[in-house]
């Protein structure tokens, strides 16, 4: 049986997914903007939903967290980073808009097993 809070949380969720599949429908495919989302994962586990993340250059990328543990996103070479953001915040990861074509891991500082990959095209 699930409790107050997780019928709450889990509206929450289902409503944040929401907001953020109508941002992004609502806008133009020129300017719209790319996500880096983390969600609870499978077994109490933290995930990025979108561990793989296709920006056009020179576009801005913005970091959502769905989960109730707080996250970020860090490349791996130190070349862009978000700031930690706890359940329902959104934060710009800043580097991003100077990125050459390429490939780029990212992962959370907090929770290293949470892993991704910025594709610049």
């Amino acid at each position: 049986m699930r409790s107050r809070t997780g019928k709450r949380r889990g509206s929450v969720l289902v409503a944040l997914v929401a907001v953020v599949a109508v941002l992004a429908m609502l806008t133009p495919a020129s300017a719209a903007p790319s996500f880096v989302v983390a969600g609870p994962g499978n077994a109490g586990l933290p995930v990025y939903y979108t561990p793989f993340v296709v920006l056009q250059k020179g576009q801005a990328l913005n970091f959502v967290n769905l989960d109730v543990a707080p996250h970020d996103v860090r490349s791996t070479s130190g070349l862009f980073f978000s700031a930690v953001i706890t359940i329902g915040k959104k934060t710009a990861v800043n580097g991003v808009k100077n990125l050459p074509k390429g490939a780029y891991k990212f992962y959370c500082t907090i929770h290293p097993i949470m892993k991704g990959t910025l594709r610049v095209i």
